[in-house]
């Protein structure tokens, strides 16, 4: 999603995730620890270990995004484009209470897709902060040029989602989980807590809160961090739905 090689790129995955160290995928039985699934995803995210994502995330593609996750169609603000990036922040009721009432839908060009317009990700968020390296308002011509396209894929892609039209959906996404590329090191957490539980639509939330720490050479920098992802189930296995994730600051 972000560019490697900054600090604010590794900054912003430490927002988007946090976990307890743990450097193997368990398999993911009916048996295992939803925590445990949860921490291990983080970790993975958090590093960008794509084969440990991959391997927590839902096996089929149709399960990615889950249930439309407003009760009602959102209101969509002006797309704001920094080159391979777009953010459309939106405004609405979420389906989950414990997610909050504003947040933007995530866009990104890809070189291997044809430098095509797809949706990321949605995040559910009250503000974001500067760290977060998210586009805050279209800098060029170029980038304001692409700004009706940015905003006519948002609206597609939600009516879409919201008419269960899958197909049409699957082909705006893009599919970041097969990102190819050395983990990161330099992050760790502690004070981790986690709290799992049911939602209306044959899902689980997780709510987790932790201290996350980024060390780059002799400076270190650390923050409290929060946030939420869903958990679906696929035959007795519980995977991640990391399309969908909730960020408290």
């Amino acid at each position: 999603m972000l560019r490697r090689g900054s600090v604010l790129v590794f900054l912003m995955v430490a927002y988007a995730v946090m976990v307890i160290s743990s450097g193997n995928a368990q398999a993911l039985t009916d048996n295992a620890d939803p925590q445990q699934i949860v921490k291990t995803y983080l970790d993975a995210y958090i590093r960008q270990d794509m084969s440990v994502v991959r391997a927590h995330s839902p096996a089929m593609l149709e399960d990615q995004f889950g249930e439309f996750p407003f009760v009602a169609f959102p209101t969509l603000s002006h797309p704001k484009v920094d080159r391979n990036q777009a953010l459309v922040e939106f405004t609405g009721i979420p389906r989950e209470k414990e997610l909050p009432k504003r947040g933007g839908l995530l866009f990104y060009r890809d070189m291997h897709d044809h430098y095509i317009w797809k949706l990321r990700q949605v995040l559910f968020f009250d503000k974001i902060p500067a760290i977060f390296n998210l586009p805050t308002h279209s800098k060029t011509d170029q980038d304001r040029g692409y700004e009706p396209t940015v905003a006519a894929l948002a609206s597609r892609c939600l009516h879409a989602w919201q008419q269960g039209d899958t197909d049409t959906l699957l082909a705006s996404w893009h599919n970041w989980t097969k990102r190819e590329a050395p983990p990161i090191h330099g992050l760790s957490v502690k004070d981790f807590s986690v709290i799992i539980q049911p939602t209306n639509h044959k899902e689980h939330y997780a709510h987790y809160n932790a201290r996350l720490t980024y060390q780059w050479g002799l400076l270190s920098y650390s923050m409290s961090i929060g946030g939420g992802l869903f958990m679906t189930k696929e035959a007795n296995d519980w995977r991640i739905r990391g399309n969908v994730m909730a960020f408290f600051f």
